[in-house]
Formats: C-alpha cells, sequence, structure tokens
C-alpha cells in the first residue's frame, strides 16, 4: 500500500529479477497503480504480478514517494505520518488459492486447501522518521537601537538564518518591507546563499523585497540583507523607524514564486527599531527656515543705476542645519556709445 500521508511519483514503479537459476522461468507480468482492498476499504497501492519463480530466486520490486508535509498541529489527520511514516507489503501466492471440490474425510467442499498465512505473507515493516528543518532566525540593523538616526543616514538590515533541523530547508522564503520613513537603496538587496534569488515588488501596498533560497542544509547558516536610508523629518518631533521580516518554508507541492505573495503560513521575526528625531526650531534642510534679517548681512543686494547682481546660493546639509552662503558677483552695464 501506499504508505499514509505520502504521495506516490508516478513512473517511479520498478521490477528486476536479481538472482535467477539457469533456464529461469520467472517473469513480471504486470505492475501498476492501482486500488487494492484491505480490510475492506479500497486503499492506493501497487500491484505486481509475478509468475515462473523457483525455489531461491530473488526479485526486487520498488517505487517512491515523496514524504508527508511537515506539521506540528496535532489536531489535523496529518499530525503522526508527518512525524514518522510505515510501510507493509503482502505477497500473495495465487497457485494456492484452491479449495477442497468435494468433501473428505477431513474436509468440507470450498474449504481452502492451503491455510492463510500460507496463502499471503506479510513482509516486516518498515518505519521511516521525518526529517524535517528548523529554521532560527535573527533579525538586526547596522544602527544600534539606543544610537537615534539622522536624516540622511544609512541602515543596513540583516537576516541571519541557521537550520538547526535534521532535514534540508528547500525554497526558503523570505519577505521584507520597506521601513516607512525610509528609501530603500538600490541593489543592495543580497545574500550569503549560493542558489538564491532576490526580487523588489508591491505586497498589500508596501515596497516588498523578496527573496527565495534554494536550499538551507542542516546545520548550515546564511544571511540576507538591504539597506536603506532615513528620511527628513518635515516636523519637530519624534519618530520610530520599525522593521521586521518574515519567513516561510512552503510546502513541496507549492510554486515558492506563489507562495511569496499569498499571507498564510509566514513566522515573523523579531521586530528592530531605531528612532529618528527633530527638535523645535531646527531647519528644515531642504526648506530654509525664514528668520529675521541680520542688520550685518542685507537680505536682498543693493541696486545702483542699472548694476546687475547675479546670486548664488550654496546650500551644504549638515545633520538637520543648513549653511547658506551667498556669493555675489556684480556686473555694471555701460551705455553703448
Amino acid at each position: 500500500m501506499i504508505p499514509e500521508g505520502t504521495t506516490f511519483i508516478a513512473g517511479s514503479i520498478r521490477g528486476n529479477i536479481t538472482t535467477s537459476i539457469e533456464n529461469s522461468n520467472a517473469v513480471i507480468k504486470s505492475m501498476e497503480y492501482k486500488e487494492i482492498l484491505e480490510n475492506g476499504v479500497l486503499k492506493p497501492g501497487i500491484e505486481w504480478v509475478v509468475s515462473g519463480m523457483a525455489d531461491s530466486e530473488v526479485i526486487e520490486l520498488t517505487f517512491r514517494v515523496n514524504a508527508p508535509n511537515e506539521t506540528d498541529n496535532a489536531t489535523t489527520t496529518d499530525y503522526e505520518s508527518s512525524k514518522i511514516f510505515t510501510n507493509t507489503a503482502y505477497v500473495t501466492d495465487k497457485d494456492k488459492e484452491v479449495v477442497f471440490e468435494k468433501d473428505t474425510e477431513t474436509h468440507q467442499q470450498g474449504e481452502n486447501v492451503y491455510t492463510p498465512e500460507e496463502i499471503k505473507k506479510e513482509s516486516d515493516t518498515t518505519y521511516h522518521v521525518i526529517k524535517v528543518p528548523v529554521l532560527e532566525v535573527l533579525k538586526s540593523s547596522s544602527i544600534t537601537q539606543s544610537t537615534k538616526v539622522k536624516t540622511g543616514d544609512t541602515i543596513t538590515y540583516t537576516i541571519s538564518i541557521k537550520n538547526i533541523g535534521d532535514g534540508a530547508a528547500n525554497n526558503v522564503i523570505i519577505r521584507d518591507n520597506i521601513p516607512e520613513y525610509t528609501n530603500y537603496i538600490v541593489d543592495t538587496a543580497d545574500s550569503t546563499a549560493i542558489d538564491f534569488r532576490v526580487t523588489k515588488t508591491n505586497i498589500n501596498g508596501r515596497e516588498t523585497l523578496i527573496w527565495i533560497i534554494d536550499e538551507i542544509a542542516s546545520g548550515e547558516s546564511i544571511t540576507v540583507s538591504f539597506s536603506v536610508k532615513v528620511q527628513d523629518m518635515q516636523a519637530a518631533g519624534e519618530r520610530e523607524i520599525k522593521n521586521t521580516a518574515q519567513v516561510k518554508i512552503p510546502n513541496k507541492d507549492e510554486n515558492p514564486e506563489e507562495a511569496a505573495r499569498k499571507d498564510d503560513g509566514f513566522t515573523d521575526t523579531n521586530e528592530v527599531k531605531n528612532s529618528q528625531e527633530k527638535q523645535l526650531g531646527t531647519p528644515n534642510p531642504t526648506s530654509p527656515n525664514p528668520a529675521t534679517p541680520n542688520p550685518a548681512t542685507p537680505t536682498s543686494p543693493p541696486k545702483t543705476g542699472d548694476d546687475t547682481v547675479n546670486v548664488e546660493i550654496l546650500i551644504a546639509l549638515l545633520g538637520l542645519s543648513a549653511i547658506i552662503t551667498l556669493y555675489v558677483t556684480k556686473r555694471k552695464k555701460t551705455n553703448k556709445q
């Protein structure tokens, strides 16, 4: 029978006579996937029909299945088989499925000539423990949470992932929204994994980075990272720049690109926070705060006659303040003679 919870791999049925005698008549007549009656219930299984086998001849019959999907939900029917599954085969000798044709001193007509145990033999049961991946995930930022960030600062976020389970994690999906009040720095999304792909998209109205890691082997550690620049604060006050990533291992039959856009199945990482502050009265670097003119520095250069004054303003941003330097050139118009 196909083990409970597993999925049969089409085309995997095989049969091979490994040990035969001289002039052997052993032959595999058929092998197929079909519904087989077991204890009055039809169940999916594999049936081989073999004939002509002599004593000491050996035949090897195989098929393959995908292991069950792992689940920790004990209320589901898949829970037990997701931890361990078993397989038992049965061999039925059709030549022994005969009955007495008439009554004898010891048997009645229609009784089996051979006992059920002689007709149908049970193989040893194999036990298969599911090796499952277990991911240990930690998110961090290049600027510690105790340090206030400033306009224009670069923050690099890193997600560290280690597989502490005994099975490989395939098609691992990491999803991370670009934090509010920041701008993504182009081409900074990266990973230390050997085989990965990363895309920038929009999910639920948020600019989002998605990594798909082909495999994280048991005991292996990898990281993914990206960088952002802190935006300017338009008003005085304090705000937090928060970031949390999400990680998921999709089911074996799921397309990872499609699974990445579905919200179910993800586990959130720890949250990373940085605070940004702007003091009351601090000029906006992009919009200088008008103030009372300094008597020593006229707000506009004096004009005399046909003189023309060209003014160039150089604004140098230093943190949240601005230094304004005026370069004044004077060119006097002259009347043509």
